[in-house]
């Protein structure tokens, strides 16, 4: 996920923060169930913390990209 700090900022206040590091640690299926979500709704919820937050698509891109071994 590439999240969009200054929305997510705004929204959320002191728990962007939660918000930032949840989405820093998901995995590749949950990345991509969640742009499916993203899609069709234009938005999806993430729990963490005892807390939910409501996530558009001005509040985070998915990004893919590969990573070169050498």
């Amino acid at each position: 996920f590439e999240p969009n700090k200054g929305a997510i900022g705004k929204a959320y206040k002191k728990d962007a923060k939660l918000v930032m590091e949840y989405l820093a640690i998901c995995d590749e299926c949950y990345i991509t169930e969640m742009e499916k979500l993203l899609s069709e709704k234009g938005e999806f919820t993430v729990e963490t913390e005892g807390k939910t937050f409501q996530l558009t698509k001005d509040m985070v891109n998915v990004k893919r990209f590969q990573k070169t071994l050498h």
